[in-house]
């Protein structure tokens, strides 16, 4: 029976890089987004103004650790497969920074009641989630430890899946409270 061989470093960094640079080019059409809504609409609320420049403010510190995160794997732990095993600080502070977005985005204008509670609890499960694996990245030195460790697996697991569906939601409801709030424009 043939052993199975370690991946590569290009197996290793190849998808990672690809994510990070997504990331980015989202930072991009979010810093569109927000440049553009804080000109078309200065007589918004101070109150939703500032929320929406506090979570800019947020997507650029995690833009930052993301750059962080990509500059140390792939040009200073470039080609030594020991290095890009071990989880460097900004991936911890990148789940911070993701955990701070989605609990200022909680405070949308949301009208049912229903909604805003599932909403919520998948919010706080997230942020449960998310403290916890940004806790195991800095315990355990190395992303085998984190991926040997069971604990962190799951909490890792359970942080994404709650990411995936609360962003569904938060999205799903704004669309349908955009589409039958708008005045103006008729389609």
């Amino acid at each position: 029976m043939p052993a199975i061989t370690p991946p590569s470093i290009e197996e290793l960094m190849g998808p990672f890089t690809a994510s990070i640079d997504i990331a980015i080019l989202l930072y991009g059409i979010v810093t569109a987004q927000v440049y553009f809504y804080w000109w078309a609409s200065q007589e918004d609320s101070k109150l939703l103004r500032f929320l929406i420049a506090s979570v800019w403010c947020l997507e650029t510190a995690h833009t930052v650790f993301c750059i962080d995160i990509n500059y140390h794997y792939t040009i200073i732990d470039f080609g030594n497969l020991e290095g890009v095993l071990q989880i460097a600080w900004s991936a911890g502070a990148k789940v911070l920074a993701e955990v701070l977005i989605l609990s200022d985005l909680a405070n949308l204008d949301i009208r049912s009641v229903t909604l805003i509670s599932i909403l919520t609890i998948l919010l706080f499960m997230r942020i449960a989630f998310g403290l916890a694996t940004a806790s195991f990245m800095w315990k355990l030195d190395t992303w085998n430890e984190f991926r040997i460790f069971n604990g962190a697996m799951i909490v890792a697991t359970c942080f994404i899946g709650f990411s995936g569906v609360l962003d569904a939601f938060i999205a799903l409801s704004q669309i349908y409270y955009l589409w039958t709030s708008r005045t103006g424009y008729q389609a």
